[in-house]
């Protein structure tokens, strides 16, 4: 049986390694973004089963990341669980679910809550 891949893309490299680094790694294949930009390429080029994005994204704004991928007929029903912190303002949270993001998730993000976005998902 064949990985099912998950896309992370997250502001800083080591956000959440821990928890990325105990999921189930033998049936998902895990891989990790630090632009926004970057991301959306590897997901145009070969989409992943669902996309856990940072809400603190930089480069591109985790809306305009929504936005794109549900304009997109390939991406429309791509899952998208938003990662947020707790200094995150709520408009923000509220523009991503307004433009296509599926659930979110706040801090602090476990292993036991990514697998539940994980299994609603799947």
């Amino acid at each position: 049986m064949a990985q099912e891949r998950i896309l992370f893309i997250l502001r800083e490299d080591g956000f959440l390694k821990d928890v990325i680094n105990s999921l189930d790694q033998t049936r998902y294949k895990i891989e990790v973004e630090t632009s926004s930009v970057r991301g959306l390429e590897n997901i145009v080029s070969d989409q992943p089963m669902m996309l856990f994005l940072d809400i603190a994204m930089s480069d591109l704004g985790s809306h305009q990341v929504c936005r794109y991928l549900r304009f997109r007929h390939e991406t429309k029903h791509l899952p998208i669980v938003i990662l947020v912190d707790n200094k995150t303002p709520k408009q923000n949270l509220f523009w991503c679910m307004e433009l296509g993001a599926s659930d979110y998730l706040s801090e602090p993000i476990e292993e036991v809550a990514i697998n539940e976005k994980i299994k609603k998902f799947a």
